[in-house]
C-alpha cells in the first residue's frame, strides 16, 4: 500500500493534466519556419521590404560564403546564442571593413577578436516589458512561449559595457525602460554592426503584438543596403556538438516525454539503491552440538549403578587412569617400579599412588560396596589436584 500511494505521489509529481495547443515552439528563428516561434514572416518582411530578388537564404555553420560579398549587403543572424570561433570573426571582420554590415539577434553572443566588440550582458527578470527606440515613444511588448494564454517570465538580456572596440564608434539604438539598451549599433571601419539581445521580438508569435510592425520598420532603418543574406545554421545553435535531431534532444523538448525519462532515471536509481545489497538465502539456527561423550558415560555410569555392579565399573576407572599417566608422564604401567617413578614425576605421596593401585588390584577380588567406589573416587580426584 505504501509503495502504491508512492507511486501516486511521483506521478503527480512528474506529470499534470494541461491542454496544450499543437505548436512547435523547438525550431527557433527559422526563416522557413511557420510554426511561432520561427521567423517566416520576418523574413517574408526582409523579401517586401528589399525585394525577393535580394534576399538570399543562406545555411552554414561557417563564414565562408562572405569572402565572395563585396558591399552594400546585411548580413542577418538570428540564434538562441551565438558561438562564434576565431576564423568566422575574422571573416566577418573582413566582411564588415568592405563596408557591409551585420545584424545579430541573439540573447548572447561569444567569441574572441580583438577588432569586433566584446560585450558584458545584464539581465532583468519580467513577463512585460517597455522598451523604447531613440527620440521614439515607448511601447510594451508581452513575453510568449510555450503557449498563448498567458505571458511567460523571462530574464531578458541587456547589454552592459562593450571591450576591443572604440566607445565613440558605439551607440544605443533601443532601451529598455531607459536603464539598459537591448539594441546597439558599432561602427566597424566602413561597415555597421548591430547586436540585438532579444530575437523573440521577431518571432511570428509575436506578430500578434501591435509594436511587431513598428519594431521591424526601426530595426531595418539602421541599415543601408540594398541586399540582404539571411544566415541559418544548420543545426539550431552554432555552438560546436549541437545535433538538433538526436532522439535525447527530442525527447528532452517534449514535456510529457521529459518527465518520463527523469522518472525513469529516478526509478532506476533507486532500484540500484535497493538491489545492491548484497542477496542470499536466509541462514537457518544452527542446534547446539551436544558433547555425547559426556551422555555416554552418563548413561553407562547410571546403568552400572541401577544393577549394583561397581565392580565392573572400576576397570574403566582403572584404564582411563593409567592412560593418563602414560600419555603424561610417558610411563609403562606394567614396570615394577611405575608406582616410585610416577611418585617422583606427579611429586604425589606415594602412600596415595600405592592406595589407588591396591584398590584396582581388589576391586577383582571381592564385590565394592558404594562407599568403597566412592573413597577410590576421592582418591583419583586428590591425586588429580595434587599432580604437577
Amino acid at each position: 500500500m505504501a509503495l502504491l500511494l508512492l507511486a501516486i505521489c511521483i506521478v503527480f509529481i512528474f506529470f499534470r493534466i494541461a491542454d496544450r495547443p499543437d505548436i512547435d515552439w523547438k525550431n527557433k528563428f527559422q526563416f522557413e519556419e511557420k510554426h511561432s516561434s520561427g521567423y517566416w514572416l520576418f523574413s517574408e518582411m526582409i523579401k517586401d521590404r528589399y525585394g525577393a530578388n535580394s534576399v538570399e537564404l543562406k545555411k552554414s555553420d561557417n563564414f565562408d560564403y562572405l569572402d565572395s560579398i563585396d558591399d552594400q549587403t546585411l548580413l542577418i543572424f538570428p540564434s538562441t546564442r551565438l558561438y562564434i570561433d576565431d576564423d568566422m570573426s575574422v571573416q566577418l571582420y573582413e566582411f564588415l571593413e568592405k563596408g557591409n554590415e551585420a545584424l545579430f539577434l541573439s540573447r548572447f553572443h561569444s567569441y574572441n577578436s580583438d577588432s569586433l566588440p566584446v560585450i558584458d550582458f545584464i539581465s532583468r527578470f519580467d513577463s512585460i516589458m517597455e522598451f523604447r527606440w531613440n527620440d521614439s515613444e515607448p511601447f510594451t511588448a508581452k513575453y510568449f512561449w510555450g503557449g498563448l494564454k498567458k505571458a511567460t517570465k523571462i530574464s531578458w538580456r541587456g547589454l552592459d559595457e562593450s571591450y576591443s572596440v572604440d566607445i565613440s564608434s558605439m551607440k544605443d539604438e533601443m532601451l529598455m525602460r531607459d536603464s539598459f539598451p537591448i539594441v546597439r549599433s558599432y561602427m566597424i571601419s566602413e561597415g555597421k554592426y548591430v547586436v540585438h539581445t532579444l530575437p523573440e521580438l521577431f518571432a511570428n508569435i509575436n506578430s500578434l503584438q501591435p509594436f511587431y510592425e513598428y519594431n521591424f520598420n526601426k530595426t531595418l532603418s539602421l541599415f543601408d543596403s540594398e541586399n540582404v543574406i539571411l544566415h541559418e545554421t544548420e543545426r539550431s545553435n552554432i555552438y560546436a556538438g549541437t545535433n538538433e535531431k538526436s532522439p535525447l534532444k527530442y525527447v528532452l523538448s517534449q514535456p510529457a516525454l521529459r518527465n518520463a525519462y527523469y522518472l525513469l532515471l529516478i526509478t532506476s536509481l533507486l532500484y540500484v539503491l535497493f538491489s545492491s545489497k548484497r542477496k542470499q538465502r536466509i541462514i537457518p539456527t544452527l542446534v547446539t552440538n551436544k558433547n555425547t561423550s559426556l551422555e555416554y558415560v552418563n548413561t553407562m555410569s547410571e546403568l552400572f549403578q541401577m544393577q549394583n555392579q561397581n565392580t565392573k565399573l572400576i576397570p574403566h576407572m582403572e584404564k582411563v587412569f593409567l592412560k593418563k599417566m602414560q600419555s603424561r608422564y610417558f610411563l609403562d604401567p606394567k614396570a615394577d617400579n611405575f608406582a616410585d617413578v610416577l611418585s617422583k614425576k606427579s611429586r604425589v605421596d606415594k602412600k596415595l599412588i600405592d592406595k589407588i593401585l591396591l584398590q584396582f588390584t581388589n576391586a577383582s577380588k571381592y564385590e565394592f560396596s558404594d562407599e568403597q567406589l566412592f573413597r577410590l573416587y576421592n582418591d583419583i580426584k586428590q591425586f588429580y589436584n595434587n599432580c604437577k
